[in-house]
Formats: C-alpha cells, structure tokens, sequence
C-alpha cells in the first residue's frame, strides 16, 4: 500500500515535470499579415497597374480608293471609336498629299494615302489614282485661260513670272505679293535684263535697289495706294495676257495635242499679239485642273514669251537679307 502510494506520488510529480518544462504558448501578432493568396497556374492574373488594359480600337474610313485628275481634291471621312488622334500620311507627296482628309492631286500617278492611330497598331489604307486633266478643245483653253488671268488679277495674293526672248535679248520680270486691308503686307517686284531693278515693301517701308544702289523711304498711306494702283496683278498681265479676252485669237487656234495649240497668223485679225513677219505660233500650256500654271509662245522667228503662274494663295514673297545696307 505504501508503495502503491509512492509510486502515484512519482507519477504526478513527473507529470507536473513535463507539463510545466514544456514549451510555452506563443502571443498572437498584433499585425498579422494575410497569407500570399494561392495563384490558379491556369488562370490569367487580374488587370492591375501593372498590367494596363491596351484599348481596341475600331477605325473605318468611307472611301477606300479615289481616282482624280490633277488639281482636284477629295475628302476621307475617318471614324475611329473610342475617339483617338488619327495621323494621316502619303506614301508620295508628288502624286497627291493629304492633311486631316482632304487629298489634294498634283501630278499623274499613284498614292497611298494612310491613316492611322499615332502608335500605328491600327491604320486603313486608301489607294488614290491621279490622272492628266485632258484639253484637247479650243473652248477648254479658253476657259482655262480665262479663268487663270480672272483669278490671279482679282486675289489678295500674286505670284507671276514672265519670261520673254526677243532677238536674243532676255528679259525676267516677277511680282510677288500679299495684300491685307487694301495694301500690301509685302510686296517684290524684280526686273532682270540689260539693268537689274528690284522693289521690296514691308512694314510700309521700300526698300528699291537699281543696279546696287540701294535705297529705302517710309510710304504714306498715299504712296501705298500709289503703288498698289499701278504696280498690281492685272497690270502685270494686261499685255502679256490681253489676247486672252480675244475672240480672234481663239478662231486662229488649231488643236495640236492635249498640250500645244498652233495660231496660224493669216487667220489671225486681232489686235494683241504682233503677227509680223511670223509664220505660225506655237501655244504650249501646262495645266492645273482648271487653271493654266505655264503658258509658252513661240514664235517661228525665234521670239518666245513664257508666263508662268506659281500661286494666287498666300504666298512667300522673296525677302532680302541686306535690307540693313539701304540707306533714307
């Protein structure tokens, strides 16, 4: 019994040994973290910022292909959905170029015109063919010189240069200007032959130089109004385009090609061009669309005059950079 006794008392001493020698139980974390969550291999992660969503985006364009003559245009209307900065391109600028749309024919040819998003992942093509305007009627020259002399004579900008050859004596004359309120935001004129004379005017300040003299003066507004009365577009071309307007010119024309006309001089009863001692002239045009951009005469004696019409919208008139070398 005694031993019985002793051997229980052995028994919980131990256990009380083991249970109070035991490791002891851990706090709890006053900021727990959450467990990393558990990533599906098979499933893609979910857009985050990391991962940006790439907008789709839809364009159309209402015109895949365009067939012009030189010196028309024609619109393209491009839609794109969400709305986006489209960038419009061609593949040749000779041909036919393009700004927001708006193609605009230059020479015969082919072109691609392109637009697309600015990054270039979405984009349409339109193929543009541009062919000749053909002419090959005494009336389209007509209209077409008509039209050329009329607008040129009545814009706010000029741009003309005429050539002529007589006898071997050569001649270059060019006006260039931009008009604003009736007087002329700039204005170059420019003789070239035997003498050199050229007129620059800006600010309302000429600046004339006449075989390396140079001298400048301020204008009142009644020298501009001087100026832009007798040194203006219609002037420039009243004798160099006078047989335009005349009947007698067209009835003397025979058709050569699309390009070249010939005037047969005893046809020939006008009074703008001297027939003289000339055995044919030769018409030779360039045109544009609707408009002439050259206009060439020769004569059988050799005389040639050459009219060549380079812009009535606003223009870049040829700045002089000695203008500090003129003197009052």
């Amino acid at each position: 019994m005694k031993r019985r006794i002793l051997l229980l008392i052995i028994f919980a001493f131990v256990l009380f040994l083991f249970v109070g020698c035991g490791d002891k139980p851990v706090d709890p974390d006053p900021n727990p973290k959450p467990d990393d969550p558990v990533v599906d291999p098979g499933k893609d992660p979910e857009p985050g910022t990391d991962d940006p969503v790439e907008i789709e985006y839809t364009l159309t364009v209402d015109k895949t292909s365009v067939s012009l003559t030189v010196g028309e245009d024609a619109t393209i209307t491009a839609t794109i959905t969400p709305t986006a900065t489209l960038v419009w391109s061609s593949s040749d600028n000779g041909v036919a170029t393009v700004s927001s749309g708006k193609i605009k024919a230059i020479a015969a040819g082919t072109a691609t015109i392109t637009v697309s998003t600015e990054d270039g992942k979405v984009k349409k093509e339109i193929k543009v063919t541009v062919s000749e305007v053909v002419h090959n009627e005494v009336e389209d020259l007509k209209s077409a010189l008509t039209k050329t002399v009329n607008t040129y004579s009545s814009s706010d900008s000029f741009n003309v240069v005429i050539e002529t050859n007589a006898s071997g004596a050569k001649q270059t004359m060019q006006m260039v200007y931009n008009m604003a309120s009736g007087s002329y935001s700039e204005f170059f004129y420019e003789v070239k032959g035997n003498v050199t004379i050229s007129t620059y005017v800006k600010d309302g300040v000429s600046y004339m130089n006449e075989e390396g003299t140079k001298r400048k003066a301020t204008l009142s507004a009644g020298e501009m109004a001087e100026l832009v009365k007798d040194y203006n577009g219609k002037e420039f071309l009243a004798k160099v385009a006078s047989f335009y307007d005349e009947e007698a010119f067209y009835n003397a024309l025979e058709v050569v090609s699309a390009t070249e006309f010939k005037l047969i001089p005893n046809k020939y009863n006008g009074t703008s061009l001297n027939v003289s001692n000339v055995e044919t002239i030769t018409l030779k045009v360039t045109f544009s669309g609707e408009y002439v951009s050259k206009v060439e005469l020769v004569y059988s004696n050799g005389n040639q005059v050459t009219v060549s019409y380079n812009g009535f919208t606003t223009q870049t008139v040829p700045a002089l950079n000695d203008l500090s070398s003129y003197t009052e």
